[in-house]
């Protein structure tokens, strides 16, 4: 049984379970080779981890950071900018060009707007600008952006949602494009806003009854795109919009009576819709309207 039991655990790689006696020899004699196998195989697993690690990046570091695009002393919030725009340069330009490099100060890259008060990028211009890609996510790292005007470049794909997270935003103007999608719900967030122009692209859904809440806007250009469903009353409350374009899309359903409360609109554009019913009487006491086409 002993010589048995000694040739099983031979096999399972201990040297010796017995002593020549007979006797059980010292158990950490009989486990050395095995414990010494596990702990190689700890080893290696420890090791590969280790390089797992060593190859990660703890974070991405700065490309601006003392060049000549940000020099020394720069703002840090500037120089997050800056990599932000560079981040973003190749997805937004597509087989366009843009001079954004941290080998020239970023005052002088095209369509960018630094703020000589705080020294933050506060606009981003770039309309007819040739940009064939598409809108880039990290644009919203702009954390003090003001204005962006992409309008009139060949832009494809659908606006992101994380553009909403620019707080500061007033003005948003993505018009004579190639975008699809929906109106992302994500720009609801955007209170400062006071210009939205989405106009001639390819959007598609509903309009939102969310933008009724942003009530800063003064221009809400929509028109030459897909939308369906009807005119959300919502709209009513936007007590300082002075145009509303909404034509030439595929809206249904009646003119909202709650258009009438639009005290401040100067042109009202519904034309070329699929529009039912009788005209609002509350249209006739917008007082300040020049243009008014239901055709």
């Amino acid at each position: 049984m002993r010589e048995a039991l000694g040739r099983h655990f031979a096999g399972a790689g201990a040297t010796r379970l017995f002593s020549g006696s007979g006797k059980l020899g010292p158990p950490q004699q009989a486990w050395r080779p095995a414990r010494a196998r596990r702990s190689s195989h700890a080893g290696a697993r420890f090791l590969a981890w280790a390089c797992l690690l060593a190859a990660a990046p703890a974070g991405a570091a700065s490309v601006c950071e003392n060049s000549t695009a940000t020099p020394p002393n720069s703002p840090a919030g500037l120089v997050a900018d800056c990599d932000a725009l560079l981040a973003a340069k190749d997805t937004l330009r597509g087989t366009g060009s843009l001079n954004w490099s941290k080998d020239l100060a970023i005052g002088s890259w095209q369509g960018v707007t630094v703020s000589a008060s705080d020294k933050r990028v506060v606009r981003l211009r770039l309309r007819r600008a040739n940009l064939t890609g598409t809108i880039p996510a990290g644009l919203k790292n702009l954390e003090k952006l003001h204005t962006l005007n992409l309008a009139d470049n060949g832009l494809t794909g659908s606006i992101p949602t994380e553009l909403g997270d620019l707080a500061s935003l007033s003005a948003l103007e993505l018009q004579g494009n190639k975008l699809t999608g929906s109106i992302p719900e994500g720009l609801k967030n955007l209170a400062e806003m006071r210009i939205l122009s989405l106009t001639r692209n390819s959007l598609t859904g509903s309009i939102p009854t969310w933008l009724g809440n942003l009530t800063k806007l003064t221009t809400l250009e929509l028109h030459y795109n897909s939308l369906t469903g009807s005119i959300p009353a919502e709209l009513g409350s936007l007590t300082n919009l002075q145009h509303l374009y909404l034509s030439s899309n595929g809206l249904t359903g009646s003119i909202p009576a709650e258009l009438g409360s639009l005290t401040n609109l100067r042109r009202l554009y519904l034309s070329s819709n699929g529009l039912t019913g009788s005209i609002p009487a509350g249209l006739g006491s917008l007082t300040n309207l020049q243009h008014l086409y239901l055709s």
